[in-house]
């Protein structure tokens, strides 16, 4: 396995796990709209059909809710697939790194502020630890 290669596999989790939350966040969002439209629709006179439009809120949160089961079967796989290739690393700093980064989504300035590194030097550390997790695979 190339460097490239176990950097592909670790930012998988991370990017999975970001479009996750993006999910959710919608589907909490349309649940959050249909709960007001109901009501409304309660009020109206019952001659009057918006039905369809309570049909698609419906529709949609069905689908995400799918979606979201989807993902998180995808991001348990990706996860444990990240975490196997990060207990390959022996060197504990880098590994904690790795693991801020890609499993915690911690953003690298974060990172240097925890290590009381700069932010250069943690992206060094952690092109190494992908190269050296790259090495011990081959």
């Amino acid at each position: 396995m190339t460097e490239y290669e176990v950097k592909e596999k670790l930012e998988q989790a991370r990017n999975l796990k970001r479009e996750l939350l993006a999910k959710e966040r919608l589907l909490e969002e349309l649940r959050t709209r249909a709960e007001k439209i109901t009501p409304t629709l309660s009020d109206l006179p019952k001659a009057q059909s918006n039905g369809s439009r309570v049909e698609s809120f419906a529709i949609l949160i069905v689908e995400l809710g799918l979606d979201i089961e989807e993902y998180s079967i995808e991001l348990v796989n990706a996860i444990q697939d990240a975490e196997s290739l990060i207990r390959i690393e022996t060197d504990a700093l880098k590994r904690s790194i790795l693991t801020d980064y890609y499993l915690n989504r911690l953003s690298v300035a974060r990172i240097a502020e925890q290590e009381h590194y700069s932010d250069r030097r943690i992206w060094q550390l952690l092109s190494e630890a992908r190269r050296d997790i790259a090495r011990m695979i081959s």
